[in-house]
C-alpha cells in the first residue's frame, strides 16, 4: 500500500500497528497510541516500550494489515 505521509492521515489509524522507517534507517514497529502536533506516540513491540517519534524524522510510515 501507499505510505502515510501527511499528518492528517495518522489520527484515523490510532490503535493500529504501524511500521515506521525513520530517516536514520532503523525501522520501528508498534501500535499507534496518540498523534501529537509534532510527533507520533508508539507502543513498540521490541523492545516493549513507549516512544515518541518526531514527524520531521520519519521517512516512511506503513499501516500493517492484521489477519486476526
Amino acid at each position: 500500500d501507499q505510505p502515510l505521509r501527511l499528518p492528517r492521515q495518522f489520527p484515523k489509524h490510532i490503535g493500529r500497528t504501524l511500521r515506521v522507517v525513520p530517516k536514520d534507517g532503523k525501522e520501528l514497529r508498534g501500535k499507534l497510541l496518540e498523534v501529537l502536533p509534532e510527533a507520533l506516540k508508539l507502543e513498540l513491540e521490541k523492545p516493549k516500550e513507549t516512544r515518541e517519534v518526531f514527524l520531521q524524522d520519519i521517512d516512511k510510515t506503513f499501516v500493517m494489515i492484521s489477519f486476526k
